[in-house]
């Protein structure tokens, strides 16, 4: 028992002595654990799969899913885990290989799509008999009893935005949100409004355009500004659709934030790489997805989820455009 417990990271069940000295006799014979032999006494898999719901090809090539993954992946990892990544149109899913292989020990989602269909596909995967974090869904009380729920707090960064402009006199939004279905838009969305109840002449309006690239941000915005209702404000849903109305705003030869206001969500990469500080909000894509790993892998672990429902928050950033 005593290599066991090394090799399997069981270190505080020997020495420090002891440990050094099998691990040096591991590195004089070349000893590498067998996989298969591991998962057949352990009856585990030691893998846990991460399902991904869209409609998008290069969904795994957004910041945000990216960041989260590489929280997730991670986390597995110092747990002893590996990670098997599905991306599969909602369309597809029965005849994807994530459901009839499923040789997982556990299971992460991130679904995207309207509410109707993700409850179903959740039901879908429950069958499996696996425990599974899903994250992002704005379900506030997890109805079936090994599941654990993980979100950013999207619903309050929304107020939070909202309630910046609120407070720079603005009353007229538009919100431009990009074509694909997000719990975690919606939730933003819904947070504006609730900041906007509090003022009667407060309005916003949202806009859906075909992606998030520029040349569909800059058509809806122009096509907008063009009819005479500009607004105080123009929220994007995500930062690389702000900073397209930021740039196509200044190319129309408009003032911002004399003449109209801009504000985003995500702070990543190409937010601290843009030329102007957008006013944003500041999600821990990457905290989510390592406490995502901490959770499936705990389950595993104790045989119960530590929390059913956890919400990580979010931070306001104060740019120069609002």
């Amino acid at each position: 028992m005593t290599v066991s417990n090394v090799v399997n990271g069981r270190e505080d069940r020997v020495t420090a002595r002891t440990r050094e000295r099998v691990e040096t006799a591991i590195r004089e014979i070349g000893y590498r654990p067998h996989a298969n032999a591991r998962a057949l006494r352990a009856s585990r898999e030691w893998t846990i799969g991460l399902l991904c719901i869209s409609d998008r090809a290069d969904f795994l090539a957004l910041q945000w899913v990216a960041r989260m993954i590489a929280g997730l992946s991670n986390s597995l990892n110092t747990a002893g885990y590996g990670l098997l990544l599905h991306n599969v149109h909602p369309k597809h899913l029965d005849d994807s290989l994530f459901l009839r292989w499923a040789r997982t020990d556990g299971i992460v989602t991130l679904l995207m799509g309207p509410q109707t269909t993700r409850k179903l596909i959740l039901g879908r995967l429950a069958a499996l008999r696996q425990p599974m974090v899903a994250l992002q869904e704005p379900n506030t009380s997890p109805s079936r009893r090994d599941i654990a729920i993980l979100r950013q707090d999207d619903f309050g960064a929304g107020v939070a935005i909202g309630e910046c402009l609120l407070a720079e006199g603005v009353r007229r939004i538009l919100f431009v949100q990009p074509g694909f279905t997000s719990p975690g838009i919606n939730e933003r969305i819904r947070g504006v409004r609730l900041s906007l109840s509090r003022y009667p002449s407060a309005s916003m309006e949202v806009v859906r355009c075909e992606g998030d690239h520029f040349e569909a941000v800059n058509s809806i915005v122009r096509g907008t500004i063009r009819t005479g209702k500009m607004p105080d404000a123009i929220v994007g849903a995500n930062d690389s659709t702000g900073l397209a109305i930021l740039a196509s705003i200044e190319a129309m030869g408009f003032r911002v934030p004399g003449d109209v206001r801009v504000a985003g969500f995500n702070a990543f990469e190409n937010w601290f790489y843009a030329s102007r500080k957008m006013t944003t909000i500041d999600f821990p894509a990457y905290k989510l997805g390592e406490r995502a790993g901490t959770l499936i892998s705990e389950r595993l672990a104790n045989g119960r989820f530590s929390t059913k429902l956890e919400v990580l928050p979010a931070r306001l950033i104060k740019g120069d455009t609002s």
